[in-house]
Parts: C-alpha cells; sequence; structure tokens
C-alpha cells in the first residue's frame, strides 16, 4: 500500500500534504523507518541520503519538506517516501506528524535524523543491535562535530550518566538526530509537546527518563554539523524554552536542579552561534 497526498490536520487549520512514495506495492515493511524534517536543504539533502544509502540495515526513509523552497533533485530511492506540507507547520508538527505514519504503518522503531546530518555506515545496526540487547525505549549515540564545510571540531562521547535524570536537570546530554526510537514509546508517553518549540527534544526526553529506558552506543554515529544557516542558530528561543523544560522538571530536593536553572538562564542571555564560537574556540585550543 502506497501512501497518496492528502490533508493533514494541524491545530485549527488544513495544510495540502502531496506525497510521493517510492516503496514498492505490497514489499514487506523494514523494522526501521528513518525521519528527515527538512526546510530549504537542497545543499544538505543529497550527500544525507547518500550517507544513509551506506546503511547495510533496511530501512524506509520519511523525508517530509515542512514548506520552503521545493527541493529539486531527489534520487529515485526504492525505500523513500518524500512528503511536502505546501505551508509550513513547524518542526514538532514534522515529527508529530512521521511518528503517527510510523504507527500506522507499523514500524518498529523510528531514527531520528536532521537533513543537514549525516549517519555513519553502520549507525542503523549499531543502534538496532543494542535497542534489541538492551530493550530500550531510547537508544541514542555519540557524534562528530563539524562545521558548514564538514570540517571536524570536536567529538561527544553518547556515555549514559549514571543518573540520568540528575544529568538532564543540569541540561539536554543527547543530540536529537542520534535518537532511535521504539515507534511504542509515542503510545506510552505522547508525542513532542507544542509548548516546548526549540527544545522538543529536552521535554520529551524528559518524560523518556523517567517513564522509560533509555540505552547509547557510546562512539559517533552521527555527523553533526554546526553552521549559521541551521534552524534557530542564531536565535535564543531553544535556549528560553529550555529554561521552562528546567522550571518544568525541577525538584527542590535534586541539587543538580539548582545548577541547571542558574546554566539554562545565563543561556537564554547569549545568542547560540556566539556560544558555538566560544566552545569552537575552547576545542581547538585543548582547554
Amino acid at each position: 500500500m502506497t501512501l497518496a497526498d492528502h490533508w493533514v490536520t494541524h491545530g485549527n487549520r488544513m495544510v495540502f500534504c502531496r506525497v510521493r512514495d517510492q516503496r514498492p506495492k505490497n514489499a514487506s515493511r523494514p523494522k526501521i523507518l528513518v525521519v528527515l524534517p527538512c526546510y530549504n536543504a537542497q545543499r544538505w539533502i543529497e550527500p544525507c541520503l547518500a550517507a544513509l544509502a551506506r546503511n547495510a540495515e533496511p530501512h524506509d526513509i520519511l523525508l517530509v519538506e515542512d514548506g520552503g523552497a521545493p527541493l529539486e533533485r531527489l534520487p529515485a530511492l526504492d525505500n523513500l517516501i518524500h512528503c511536502r506540507m505546501e505551508s509550513n507547520i513547524g518542526l514538532i508538527g514534522i515529527l508529530n506528524f512521521a511518528a503517527r505514519f510510523a504507527l500506522n504503518e507499523g514500524y518498529a522503531f523510528y531514527a531520528r535524523q536532521d537533513a543537514d546530518d549525516f549517519s555513519t555506515a553502520d549507525r542503523l545496526a549499531l543502534q538496532l543491535a543494542k535497542a534489541d540487547a538492551s530493550e530500550a525505549d531510547l537508544t541514542v549515540s555519540g557524534v562528530r562535530v563539524v562545521d558548514g564545510d564538514g570540517k571536524w571540531l570536536w567529538d561527544v562521547s553518547g556515555d549514559l550518566p549514571a543518573d540520568l535524570i540528575a544529568a538532564l536537570a543540569v541540561r539536554n546530554i543527547f543530540v536529537h538526530s542520534t535518537w532511535f526510537l521504539r515507534t511504542s514509546v509515542f503510545t506510552k508517553i505522547g508525542c513532542y509537546d507544542e509548548r516546548y518549540v526549540g527544545a522538543e527534544d529536552y521535554e520529551f526526553l524528559q518524560r523518556i527518563a523517567r517513564n522509560g529506558t533509555v540505552a547509547s552506543v557510546t562512539q559517533p554515529l552521527v555527523e553533526y554539523r554546526v553552521h549559521g544557516g541551521s534552524v534557530l542558530a542564531s536565535s535564543n528561543r531553544p535556549a528560553r524554552t529550555t529554561a521552562r523544560v528546567v522550571l518544568r522538571y525541577f525538584s527542590f530536593r535534586r541539587p543538580a536542579s539548582y545548577k541547571g536553572l542558574v546554566r539554562s538562564m545565563a543561556a537564554a542571555i547569549v545568542p547560540r552561534n556566539v556560544k558555538a564560537a566560544v566552545r569552537k574556540r575552547f576545542s581547538q585550543s585543548g582547554a
């Protein structure tokens, strides 16, 4: 069964979704659906899809354009479902649209990635093996951070802290593009919360930490791109929303909560691009 053009309900309006489903009719579904939200991503989409194609683990790709300039060149992949929203509904709307699609189509796993980030050739196999072995609701990984030209900046390990909830009281410790979710988690704890634009992953992660299980592949499995053209790159909105998440899950009995509150309030003052530049300088100096 293939997906056809249809209308999507978003808030109090209807948005037309144009679909090109390249999956063969009556083909069996793989376990994994890779979710690629994008907006004006022509520069990145071809190498992003090429990197995913190097993954031998069977998977389908749900590429969702959230308005913007239409993608002009896409490879003829037989595991690609290309959806284009005719008007912008926002990242959270796209992620929740993808969650409903994954559940309805019977996928067991929802692998999250941004269109300007690249997966390693063994990402899906390693995360699937870890998820199966640990029965985790969410499996994350380390990341290799690069600039807009692909130059290495620093690596971040995917090591899990001994007390995940205490660590999350301070900051979001996992990059969203590394997420490998069981689709059943959307039934268990719900989808992304529309009230936390810019920190939707952080808020969702707080719920997973309290109501599910998290595992990690420690080595970098995603090349995470930091550049001026990334979504909200120069905006303080994510930092302000992060502070709201910290306050929502604040515990007077947890010392880490006080550290997280101070940290998030300070981060809300400094522009995101300035913070990225400072971190890059320190990483290059070995500090």
